[in-house]
Formats: C-alpha cells, structure tokens, sequence
C-alpha cells in the first residue's frame, strides 16, 4: 500500500512566511515582548536587546541597549551603501548575532524642520522598506520613535560631556557637532527605554489598584 504524500497547502507557506518577515509593531508592545522573552531566560548573557537607527544622508548612528534594557550604549556609526542593501544586510546580521538584538528602534522625523544631515520620514521608511525587500532580516520586529521624547536631564548631560571633550582638545565646531550626532541614537533608544519602562510601570500600579 503506497501511502499519498501530505502536500502543504499554499497558505501555509504564506502563513509561514508572514511569521518569518521583518515586520513593524507599536513601540509598547515591542517592548512588552522584548521583556516577556527575557523573562524566560536564567542568563543576562541570554537576554536580548534593541538596537536603535539614525539614517542619515551618509552614515548609520547606532545604538545597542545593555542585557537589562536600561541604558543606552552609542556603537560605531557604519557607511550607507544605497545601492547594495543585501551588504547592509550582512552588516545587520551581525550586530544582531553578537548583540542578540530582537528589534530595531528606527529614529522617525516628526518635526517639520529637520536638522542638517537628516532624513524625512519618507526616506526613512524607504530606507526600512529596502531592508525588508533584502529578506535577510526576516523575524527582525521594529518600531518607530521620535528624538522629540528624549528627556531634557540627558540632553543636558549629553551636551556638558561634549562641550568638555571638545574645550578640552580644543576641537572645532565641527567636529564638536560629529561628536553630537555619534550620540544621537544613544539619545533616542535611551528616550524609548525610559518612556517604555515608565509606562509598563505605571499600567501595573493601576492593575493592581483594580484588582487589589
């Protein structure tokens, strides 16, 4: 007796493939997600993190958040390359394997005016949606977020550090605003995380006061 070989049916592999692509979701819930995974792992060494984009005209600016998910930490800016994103891709895949990164925090321009070296919202989700096209990226979840949420206590902390490396060395104001923009991711995934860490917080008081 020959036993009929099981075909998988078309929407299977599709619902397989919309499991595995890179996709977006809100900001809160990426975060939720990110704690509930690591919740479930014993070593901080197994815990995973975010890393944060600011696409500028010519350079990446990362940043890569420690195993607690607290602390923002600025990595070294890599060259866009426009016309080979299979090769930032690779780039990706990297910083992803060594820093077990689950999700992306993309710096997203609401504000009209935008600084110089910047990108419109536009162009960044261009950008995004080229990443997505490379298809190497498929489980990757990523969100959105805006500088704008970035507390005033780190801008100022920020700005004291830099202008006394700068004095110090006696670097130009150019150079001064290079150093400023290196940061600049650190300063948008930090924002995330507080905002993120605060509102989860501030949701588990009220559960408990409703359900005391």
């Amino acid at each position: 007796m020959v036993r009929e070989r099981r075909r998988s049916s078309p929407n299977a592999a599709a619902d397989l493939d919309l499991k595995q692509k890179m996709k977006y979701v809100k900001p809160l819930k990426l975060y939720r997600e990110l704690i509930k995974k690591n919740v479930m792992k014993s070593k901080p060494s197994e815990w995973h993190r975010l890393l944060c984009l600011d696409i500028c005209n010519k350079y990446l600016h990362l940043a890569v958040s420690n195993p607690e998910n607290t602390i923002s930490m600025p990595l070294r800016p890599i060259h866009r390359h426009e016309h080979d994103m299979d090769l930032m891709a690779d780039k990706f895949q990297t910083l992803i394997s060594k820093h077990r990164v689950m999700g992306f925090i993309v710096r997203y321009p609401y504000k009209l005016i935008l600084d110089k070296g910047k990108l419109d919202g536009a162009e960044v989700e261009n950008f995004v949606y080229s990443m997505y096209k490379t298809r190497q990226l498929r489980g990757l979840e990523y969100t959105y977020w805006d500088d704008c949420f970035s507390s005033m206590n780190m801008d100022l902390v920020l700005n004291h550090h830099v202008d006394l490396i700068c004095n110090h060395l006696n670097l130009p104001e150019e150079v001064s605003q290079e150093i400023m923009d290196k940061f600049y991711a650190s300063r948008v995934l930090q924002g995330y995380l507080d905002c993120a860490k605060m509102t989860v917080e501030v949701d588990k008081e009220e559960d408990k006061l409703d359900n005391p």
